[in-house]
């Protein structure tokens, strides 16, 4: 058996003046490295995963009326929203993937909100037509920011990945299809991969017609021709680049074989639907 230890209390100037040097060092290092706060923490995009995986269907419909009779996770991102962003809490958002996540959600959130708090409506085009849906005013991270600058000055500008034209939905029937869920920093590579090969091989979006020899393409590549080719130039590392050469990257075999064929084809732009995405005005083409 271990004897006991025997602590002997010294009286001594010296003793007690070092005991009271050791607590005060322990005290100071206590309140110098605090746990975890809160503004370290992952930002929680849960409130808008659960939104979207109840209100948007497989094709991308929005059922906005369900939305406006039961806002409750719409009104908790919005909050989050405001309050926090990758520049107002830069530790909350340490990594590339945190940051674009962030902005990407903040869009497509910040659309739904618009369109549910004038709904029933049947574009973005008829809400607030003066300045536009895109230039007003919402508040992300304690900032006035507007879905354009939202777009163009931070995710465009910023990020430089074309695959992001995938992923902002602006709540017409021409965009790419809202998904049923958020997007989350951990998974954000595999769903932005996912998101740009769906609208590439989607017909609605990208339409090879052998008939006519003609490439037909979204007016998204069209208005954003230059993200996407300027991107292929950087990361193939050549000096010129079609907007075929980034579809030839996610298109199926058949269609890459055949535009590798016909480097000339002819291009033909579709015009834009901005008919509101709204569950309710699709019912028909669903069935």
């Amino acid at each position: 058996m271990r004897p006991k230890t025997k602590w002997v209390t010294s009286r001594s100037p010296c003793a007690n003046t070092l005991r009271y040097a050791i607590l005060l060092f322990m005290s100071v290092v206590s309140w110098s490295t605090p746990a975890k706060s809160n503004e370290q923490a992952p930002f929680d995009f849960g409130p808008l995963d659960r939104l979207l995986g109840r209100f948007v269907d497989s094709r991308g419909w929005v059922d906005y009326a369900g939305i406006k009779a039961d806002p409750t996770d719409l009104r908790i991102i919005l909050t989050r929203l405001r309050e926090v962003s990758p520049e107002s809490h830069p530790a909350m958002f340490p990594d590339r993937e945190d940051q674009l996540a962030y902005w990407i959600n903040a869009y497509n959130a910040f659309v739904i909100a618009g369109v549910v708090n004038a709904y029933p409506a049947t574009s973005v085009r008829n809400i607030h037509p003066q300045p536009g849906f895109f230039k007003v005013y919402h508040v992300v991270g304690g900032k006035s920011r507007s879905l354009d600058d939202i777009e163009h000055n931070i995710v465009r500008k910023e990020f430089g990945d074309p695959r992001i034209h995938a992923a902002l939905n602006c709540a017409a029937a021409s965009c790419p299809r809202l998904r049923p869920e958020a997007y989350l920093p951990e998974r954000l590579e595999k769903q932005l991969d996912a998101a740009v090969r769906e609208f590439i091989r989607d017909p609605q979006h990208v339409r090879v017609d052998r008939n006519s020899g003609t490439l037909i393409l979204s007016k998204i590549l069209d208005w954003f021709g230059s993200d996407f080719t300027d991107w292929y130039k950087r990361t193939m590392r050549v000096d010129d680049a079609r907007i075929t050469d980034y579809l030839n990257i996610h298109l199926a075999e058949e269609d890459r074989a055949y535009l590798r064929s016909r480097p000339q084809i002819t291009i033909k732009f579709l015009p834009y639907d901005w008919t509101l995405n709204d569950l309710a005005l699709h019912q028909d083409a669903i069935r």
